[in-house]
C-alpha cells in the first residue's frame, strides 16, 4: 500500500510568522551582536580583535598567519600526549598551520602558554640550584 504523503516533503510545515521570527531573530542577534573578543596571537604575540567564533581561514591581521592553530588552542600542551589536552582529538602534523579539529577553543589566558622567556628562566633557576 502506498503512502498517500509520499509526494511531501518529510520536514515538518512552516508555521509562517511564529518560525519566521525566531529564524530572523537569530541570524539578526548573530549579525549584529556578535560576540567581539581580544586576544593574543600565538605567531607574532600581539593583541587581536575578532568574533568569538571565526572561520578555519581566518588570519591574523597582523601577521597574516591562521588563527585556527593548535599553538593558540586552550588544549595545546607541549607535555601531553599529540601535544594535547584532549583525549579524543585527532594528532596534528602541523601545529602552526590551521586544521580541522572540533575541539579548538581561543586560548583566553596568554599567559599560561609557554614561551621561550619562562623556560630560560626555569633553566636558570635549576641551574642556580645545582651550581657548587
Amino acid at each position: 500500500m502506498l503512502s498517500i504523503n509520499r509526494h511531501r516533503s518529510h520536514r515538518p510545515p512552516l508555521r509562517a510568522a511564529g518560525n519566521m521570527y525566531i529564524i530572523l531573530s537569530e541570524i539578526l542577534t548573530r549579525h549584529y551582536f556578535r560576540e567581539i573578543e581580544t586576544m593574543l596571537c600565538a605567531l607574532c604575540k600581539k593583541e587581536i580583535t575578532t568574533d568569538r567564533y571565526f572561520s578555519r581561514k581566518s588570519a591574523c591581521p597582523k601577521c597574516g598567519g591562521d588563527l585556527h592553530i593548535c599553538l593558540n588552542c586552550r588544549f595545546f600542551s607541549e607535555s601531553s600526549h599529540n601535544k594535547c589536552l584532549e583525549p579524543k582529538a585527532e594528532f596534528q602534523r602541523t601545529r602552526d598551520r590551521a586544521n580541522f579539529c572540533d575541539f579548538f577553543k581561543f586560548s583566553q589566558d596568554p599567559a599560561a602558554s609557554s614561551s621561550d622567556s619562562e623556560k630560560e628562566a626555569a633553566r636558570k633557576k635549576l641551574d642556580d640550584l645545582f651550581r657548587k
